[in-house]
């Protein structure tokens, strides 16, 4: 995925998590030297209240432009951060420095909504914007640990102002950057409102998480994960500067080190998506976010405290993991997003909860023996729970055929296991006699995103077959991605079983988020990801790799200027076109029809029958096409082995 805008927005958002980290660093150091570990735990909770302030933010990208939203809060952060460095320098004691915490912390909940509602905006193609979510994932995961390298580096160069000032400067780049990304696009996503009922009924979900007791319990689970997290969060910094004896700087390595057991545990994860039975993995996990801290605190030696740091990030990415791919194999589809709000919620409310009661603990048993009894927490309660998690993986089982099948489709390859387990939770068997249009060519009601399970369809274009799909194949996320009416027909040649996606589930797995944005129609050229776009096309589905880089070897680049028509209704032609940049509009009788954008094509219909075109295309703005004639088609299709769809007319 090599969309220049994708990579401008990564950089950003890694900039803005690598300043938050970094940030959150130096706070900690500093609540400690200022209030001790009290300090530490209430800048620890301080999420709590920007998780309840942040619900209002989130729904900005509703009403502004979302690229502005981003600049907006960068900017907003870095103005926090600038204060929060004036504090510090001027000597001032924790009650503001918590306030201009906690503003920070508020204003940050608008930044990924808002992110995830730019993403579709930016994409060329729906692989397009899978691939955009596992980067920005990644980007996540790397800035984090070079955020906390940062303020460990600056924390032993210089002093606590440029430790606090770092941070700031990082924002205000990504403010930049933003303003450019979305000065340079336009991007403006439609105005909507599919993604709020998980924050509008909260009580909602709330009550699904205590009438239903397999619920319960992975919600309980996420819970405990999530308050170990934040007490250690909080015992970390105490450590580091106490029995350690690592200094100021080995805050920050203690974070780091975490940060890297995260990145170990992704492969890991991804090997997960297929398996029935996750109560193993998620034992596993859920010890190893306990344990490491027990060995930490009986060891209390930098070395080993550094391996057992490692490992226990290494169990809180994997045992989220595992703990999400179960939420979404055992709540029912019309709960799901309900359901995963108040578990969201639950989870922000017991980290701060953990972070409170770190200083507590500390309080009454000591350091090394608090830290240990954060470890034997979750290892304890995991195994008080073995009962419920086999009542778990009994209903959660039956959703892994599902999930194998959706991880066959080309469009999904990108996705991470929680995404591909938000899809399986989401998507509904339904099954077709033969004979039955499931799409029809021209409708604006746009609403699912179906997979074939059992049978076949025929793809028709203007009443001609152009392809068929069989199972492990997908139509109609086109239609879902933009406000354009349906490009084709889709019609079931035998009895079918399909699973149906709606358009919430299926945008909302695969940016990563509930905000669920139409798309803008400005786009930009991409050659790099031209065989990925190509493969996404119904009639080229069947081909192989290598036929697929002949076919764009063979292709013939055109540039067309606006208002220029390349087709027109009655005229003889070969060639299928695929639109690279700019944009078409569809005239047949005197009448528009559609409008086309990058990633769509047109021209099948004479390249396969042979026949006269059936409509006029004109483009709309300056356009670059790739053009694949009958031969090139034909050639690439006996390669891969693949029947043509071809009858003459006459």
């Amino acid at each position: 995925m090599r969309e220049p805008a994708f990579l401008i927005l990564a950089l950003e958002f890694g900039l803005v998590i690598g300043g938050e980290w970094a940030f959150n660093t130096a706070l900690a150091i500093q609540a400690y030297e200022l209030g001790g570990p009290l300090a530490v735990g209430l800048i620890g909770a301080r999420f709590v209240p920007a998780a309840l302030g942040g619900l209002p933010l989130g729904a900005l990208g509703d009403r502004i432009p979302p690229g502005w939203v981003l600049c907006g809060t960068a900017a907003a952060r870095c103005a926090a951060v600038a204060g929060a460095t004036l504090l510090v320098l001027a000597g001032t004691s924790f009650v503001p420095l918590l306030i201009v915490a906690i503003v920070d912390a508020v204003v940050g909940t608008a930044y990924r909504p808002a992110q995830a509602r730019l993403v579709p905006a930016l994409a060329q193609t729906p692989a397009d914007v899978a691939g955009a979510a596992a980067l920005l994932s990644n980007t996540k995961t790397i800035s984090q640990v070079a955020g906390a390298l940062l303020a460990g580096m600056l924390l032993t160069t210089a002093g606590v102002g440029v430790v606090f000032a770092a941070p700031a400067v990082l924002f205000l780049i990504a403010a930049i950057g933003n303003a450019a990304l979305a000065g340079r696009l336009h991007a403006h996503a439609a105005i909507g409102h599919d993604g709020g009922d998980a924050k509008i009924d909260w009580l909602g979900g709330a009550r699904i998480l205590f009438h239903d007791r397999l619920i319960t319990h992975v919600a309980g689970l996420s819970a405990l994960r999530a308050m170990g997290r934040g007490l250690w969060l909080a015992l970390a910094t105490l450590a580091a500067l106490g029995f350690l004896e690592l200094g100021k700087g080995g805050v920050a390595l203690m974070l780091a080190l975490s940060g890297i057991g995260v990145l170990v545990s992704l492969p890991v994860g991804a090997l997960l998506v297929a398996r029935p039975r996750l109560r193993g993995p998620l034992t596993a996990g859920l010890a190893l976010c306990g344990i490491p801290l027990v060995a930490l605190a009986l060891a209390g030696q930098p070395g080993p405290a550094f391996a057992c740091v490692i490992v226990w990030g290494f169990g809180m990415s994997f045992a989220d993991v595992i703990l999400t791919a179960l939420q979404f194999r055992v709540v029912d589809a019309p709960l799901l997003s309900r359901t995963v709000g108040a578990i969201e919620s639950m989870k922000v409310g017991a980290e701060g909860l953990g972070a409170l009661l770190a200083p507590a603990l500390v309080a009454l048993f000591g350091l090394r023996p608090a830290i240990a009894i954060a470890g034997a927490f979750p290892a304890v309660m995991v195994l008080l729970e073995q009962a419920a998690l086999r009542r778990i993986d009994g209903v959660a089982e039956g959703r892994v055929d599902r999930l194998l099948l959706l991880r066959r489709v080309p469009l999904f390859g990108a996705l991470r296991v929680e995404a591909l387990e938000r899809l399986a939770a989401g998507a509904t068997p339904v099954t077709y006699p033969a004979g039955v249009d499931l799409i029809v060519e021209g409708d604006r009601d746009a609403k699912v995103f179906y997979v074939i399970e059992e049978g076949t369809a025929q793809v028709r274009l203007s009443g001609w077959p152009v392809a068929e799909l069989g199972p492990g194949e997908g139509f109609g996320e086109r239609a879902l991605l933009r406000d354009t009416p349906r490009s084709a027909t889709v019609r079931s040649l035998t009895d079918i079983t399909v699973q149906e996606i709606g358009r919430e589930t299926f945008l909302s797995a695969l940016i990563g988020t509930d905000h669920v944005a139409q798309i803008d129609h400005a786009r930009a050229a991409d050659l790099g990801s031209l065989v990925a776009t190509l493969r996404t096309l119904p009639l080229l589905q069947g081909l192989d790799e290598a036929a697929l880089n002949g076919v764009v070897a063979a292709g013939r680049l055109r540039s067309v200027e606006a208002d220029e028509a390349i087709v027109r209704q009655g005229d003889a032609g070969d060639e299928l076109f695929v639109i690279l940049s700019g944009g078409v509009r569809v005239d047949r009788d005197g009448a528009i029809v559609a409008e086309l954008f990058p990633g769509e094509h047109f021209g099948e219909i004479a390249l396969l029958h042979e026949v006269p075109r059936s409509a006029t295309v004109t483009t709309t703005a300056a356009s670059l096409l790739l053009a694949i004639d009958r031969a090139t088609y034909r050639a690439a299709a006996e390669a891969s082995g693949v029947e043509v769809p071809l009858v003459a007319a006459g």
